[in-house]
């Protein structure tokens, strides 16, 4: 089957988000599709695709200090399924090799909160 662009898959996952997150919260996506059976170790988070997906992070109260309520969010584009996975810190420094852009910021976020990604 043929992968989803990123856009259509950030369409499915931000339409998961509860109205907790999309009013407070920011979406990070990884750029790049992550591969059937890649492993992935966040903090205190341990992830495996059990087929090509996009993963996402979620970060619920971006203007408070780590650690606080977060998550991680698989979208397989093949089975329109989502997973997801609770954390309390951020993804960016786990695995050099994911790419991370904003693919969503509540209006009540200011740009100065927004982690620095690749």
């Amino acid at each position: 089957m043929e992968m989803l662009p990123l856009q259509d898959a950030i369409a499915a996952i931000l339409a998961q988000l509860s109205g907790e997150e999309r009013n407070g919260g920011v979406v990070y996506v990884a750029t790049e599709p992550i591969t059937a059976g890649k492993k992935l170790q966040f903090p205190k988070v341990h992830i495996e695709a059990t087929s090509r997906a996009f993963l996402a992070f979620v970060d619920r109260d971006p203007m408070a200090n780590w650690s606080h309520s977060a998550r991680y969010l698989l979208f397989y584009p093949d089975t329109k399924q989502i997973e997801s996975f609770e954390a309390v810190l951020p993804p960016f420094t786990s695995d050099p090799s994911l790419r991370w852009r904003v693919a969503y910021k509540a209006d009540s976020v200011p740009d100065a909160v927004l982690a620095t990604t690749h």
